[in-house]
């Protein structure tokens, strides 16, 4: 809940007065409440292709209901997002110590995301992003113990 205050008395900040009251007045700028349901499936593959090939695809499906009620202004509304995302990437793995990847993907953000639907928000689409990457890694062998005096 969110309160607006109008009436309140002069502020003096060299030297206030601790007992001026004022004629205040309270009211109720916003109440709400965000009510949000969501059902994802999401399914990932490694398919080893002969001993130095990978491909990872994987894909995901969301649904992203909320609904948005201020009791102040009793304005109701809410939306439904349905999105499908999904990622690949190819693994080339050389020898046992060496793995360079490419990968790719994307993904979405609701309107309601956090929980907060403004009404100028509520007919926006998800925020979609998409992403690529492409890396190398290599595993350094293990140090042989020193002996020695």
């Amino acid at each position: 809940m969110r309160l607006g205050q109008t009436g309140g008395p002069n502020a003096n900040l060299p030297f206030p007065d601790r007992c001026a009251t004022g004629n205040i007045v309270q009211t109720v700028t916003s109440d709400t409440r965000t009510v949000a349901n969501t059902l994802a499936f999401h399914a990932v593959d490694r398919i080893h292709v002969g001993r130095m090939f990978e491909l990872v695809l994987g894909g995901r499906r969301d649904n992203f209901e909320a609904e948005h009620h201020n009791r102040a202004t009793r304005q109701r509304f809410g939306r439904t997002d349905i999105e499908f995302a999904w990622r690949a990437a190819f693994v080339f793995k050389p020898t046992s110590t060496v793995r360079t990847d490419a990968a790719a993907g994307t993904s979405f953000n609701p309107s309601a995301e956090s929980l907060a639907l403004p009404a100028n928000d509520a007919n926006l689409a998800p925020e979609t992003a998409s992403c690529g990457w492409m890396g190398s890694r290599s595993r350094l062998p293990a140090a042989s113990p020193r002996t020695g005096t």
